[in-house]
């Protein structure tokens, strides 16, 4: 999917990108291209160096440990970089790993509740995230807050929602608003 939408926007550039684009592959000039590859284990992933490189991981939080400890072998350059995009599904793994190591690398959480066709600030985005999926969300996914002895719940704990409180389970927090999980896989 991330290689269709690259070659849509190559296509579809206002300036024209040179070079040449393959079902996954952009060839510009001799050593300088973008390729799309897909490993099972670390030790398919090895063997790439470059002055400049990006390694980019899409849906991250499903790539394996040892794919992750190739990647970071092979960027190893001053100009190399490491692009991880995921959502954030299990309290597990180098993805989860990274999102609590704030030290090294530069973390941006998006959540759906901050979009355009959630919050009706800027321009609709047609075949993004509405208003409507969410609301089915909330409702399927969510609990009403009911206040308690303890006192109040931390406010990253709940969700307020067309003027009601709610408290969503992990996968409205992974799903819809870009956080990890609260509890490990299988706990």
């Amino acid at each position: 999917l991330l290689w269709e939408e690259i070659g849509k926007r190559i296509r579809n550039a206002r300036v024209p990108l040179p070079g040449r684009s393959s079902v996954m592959r952009h060839q510009i000039t001799g050593g300088w291209y973008a390729i799309g590859i897909s490993a099972s284990d670390g030790v398919s992933f090895q063997g790439f160096h470059a002055e400049n490189l990006m390694v980019v991981f899409d849906e991250a939080s499903g790539i394996a440990d040892d794919i992750w400890d190739a990647a970071e072998g092979i960027a190893v350059g001053a100009n190399n970089k490491i692009l991880a995009i995921g959502n954030p599904l299990s309290a597990n793994g180098k993805f989860y790993k990274i999102f609590r190591d704030r030290k090294i690398w530069k973390l941006i959480t998006v959540s759906a509740l901050e979009h355009p066709n959630i919050t009706g600030k800027g321009n609709l985005i047609p075949g993004a995230v509405t208003r409507e999926s969410v609301e089915d969300r909330v409702i399927e996914w969510c609990k009403p807050f009911e206040k308690h002895v303890g006192g109040e719940i931390p406010k990253s704990d709940h969700l307020n929602w067309n003027g009601a409180i709610y408290v969503p389970n992990d996968l409205f927090r992974a799903r819809v608003m870009g956080e990890f999980p609260t509890s490990s896989d299988g706990s």
